[in-house]
């Protein structure tokens, strides 16, 4: 994940998104923190995107700067 971030360059807005695994999530955000002048969120997506990805699933919503 943290290589696909990397590919859309710098970043205004991101959210890291997770069913139930915030330990993982913050790991990640403090992986790639630094490229977002805003403060990321951490989201806990609901029982319908979790029941795709399953448990300790881990994604992320970007806006690319430009």
């Amino acid at each position: 994940l943290t290589e696909a971030l990397n590919s859309f360059g710098p970043l205004e807005r991101l959210a890291v998104l997770h069913p139930n695994a915030e330990a993982t999530a913050r790991q990640l955000l403090e992986e790639v923190k630094a490229r977002v002048p805003d403060l990321p969120f951490i989201v806990n997506v609901t029982t319908a995107i979790g029941t795709h990805v399953g448990p300790n699933g881990l994604g992320f919503a970007a806006v690319p700067i430009g």
